[in-house]
């Protein structure tokens, strides 16, 4: 029998991703929202939490929901908390009580001052704003338990339905335009694409793998730096990259986000992808994803034609 997989925050771009590979990969999958008619879940109100579990049976939990606009979070601080804290306590405890391995996707906003250095596990952490500190308590509600995994991760991709653009939504729009654009020369991430996290993250549960795990990109690089080599790599780029800054952005935020994936690469016997590698997986995922939506669109067409 396949494992059973419950993803919670499956609607978001990296639910999303998630999904995809889960079924790629033949595990019996389990999606959870607030607005399913059969699994809805409301992180804000996340104590009904162990009825969800005894109605799928899951052996793995992935929580993939988030608060994650800085400003949302320093202006609704209560919601902020509830969601990227609270609620991973409650599903962390529940998980823990029934012998479910709980996979909770944390961040990298914890660390600033050191520019591209990449941070290890056990880096001592700086919380900045109410998003870092809602992330970090829900870590702290989920460490104890002997079937957790943590993971501390920069991500993009590309989501259907969202409300507004991804990073790399915005990116390869931004720089098919002939209006120059800014990146920060002085933000620094190990961004790794959803596809290659989702494989890299499942097969991480299947080592039955606990306890903080890095898992990104193995490089360090600036927002500016990674847009550079985007547009280097996308022949119908056009706009000019000018260097910007974070310095005086409000909420004030962690800035040198690096992570040391050498943990995750001894694990999975594997290198992960470099910067450039992410660059030409993300321009492969985003032809993959148009001529998908160009099938649901037709489909849909020929759904309504038949209608009449």
């Amino acid at each position: 029998m396949s494992k059973r997989i419950l993803i919670v925050g499956a609607n978001g771009m990296l639910g999303q991703a998630l999904f995809k590979e889960c079924c790629l990969q033949g595990y019996d999958t389990y999606c959870s929202t607030r607005d399913s008619a059969t699994l809805s879940f409301d992180l804000l109100h996340p104590h009904n939490f162990s009825t969800l579990l005894d109605h799928c049976h899951p052996d793995i939990v992935i929580n993939a929901a988030a608060v994650v606009d800085l400003s949302f979070c320093e202006s609704h601080p209560k919601v902020c908390f509830t969601i990227n804290g609270e609620a991973v306590c409650v599903m962390a405890d529940a998980c823990n009580a029934r012998d479910i391995a709980f996979i909770h996707i944390s961040t990298d906003h914890f660390f600033t001052d050191d520019r591209a250095l990449p941070h290890s596990e056990d880096a001592p952490m700086q919380l900045l704003n109410s998003y870092a500190k809602s992330k970090a308590h829900g870590e702290a509600c989920a460490a104890p338990f002997d079937k957790t995994l943590i993971i501390r991760t920069n991500i993009t991709g590309f989501r259907e339905n969202g409300n507004k653009p991804t990073f790399i939504e915005w990116a390869v729009n931004a720089l098919r335009k002939d209006e120059p654009i800014q990146g920060f020369d002085d933000f620094f991430t190990s961004t790794i694409d959803t596809v290659s996290f989702s494989r890299a993250l499942l097969e991480l549960a299947e080592k039955n793998t606990y306890g903080i795990i890095n898992l990104a990109s193995r490089d360090v690089s600036s927002k500016y730096d990674f847009l550079q080599a985007l547009s280097k790599a996308m022949p119908d780029a056009k706009a000019p990259i000018l260097k910007g800054s974070v310095a005086g952005l409000s909420p004030k935020r962690a800035e040198s986000l690096g992570l040391d994936v050498h943990k995750a690469q001894g694990i999975l016997n594997q290198t992960l992808p470099d910067l450039q590698q992410v660059i030409t997986n993300l321009l492969d995922q985003e032809k993959s994803f148009a001529n998908d939506q160009k099938i649901h669109k037709n489909n849909r067409l020929n759904a309504n034609e038949a209608e009449r």
